[in-house]
């Protein structure tokens, strides 16, 4: 049993003040790890903070952590047991680091730019959002039951 950091990859530059966490459980026996902790949660921690948790079969969206500071972090995951009460050190992730860029003077002067209506220029079309799995079991396959 282990927690996997996926996104954000190890030394990724991120652009913007926040980010969002992308997990993997891996588990030998995935269906025994359903059965055995049903209610278990994977926790993480930022710059060595204090341990932020979610239960794993509830999760619905990605964890996020906003406002985050320019400059280098770190970011770790692990697997509490079924009763919550205590974190499984044996599933750590490991230390996953990426740096939070400055915001530029040209993002600055974007975000406060007064646009004329009626003046012929190019208006940036804001980033699509995109949907990212939050937690993957790597096994059964498909359509097999657990």
């Amino acid at each position: 049993l282990q927690a996997q950091i996926v996104s954000p990859p190890e030394d990724a530059f991120v652009a913007m003040k926040y980010v969002k966490v992308i997990l993997n459980i891996w588990t030998a026996e995935p269906s025994q790890f359903a059965q055995e902790y049903p209610h278990a949660e994977v926790c993480l921690s930022l710059d060595k903070g204090p341990w932020t948790c979610w239960e794993i079969f509830e999760m619905k969206i990605a964890p996020m952590f906003t406002e985050l500071e320019a400059g280098n972090h770190t970011l770790e995951a692990v697997v509490t047991d079924d009763a919550r009460s205590t974190i499984r050190r044996d599933t750590w992730s490991g230390m996953r680091h990426f740096v939070v860029l400055p915001e530029s003077e040209d993002d600055a002067s974007t975000n406060t730019k007064v646009v004329d209506p009626n003046a012929d220029q190019d208006i940036p079309t804001p980033p699509e959002e995109i949907a990212i799995p939050i937690i993957s079991i790597q096994s059964p396959a498909e359509m097999e039951s657990i």
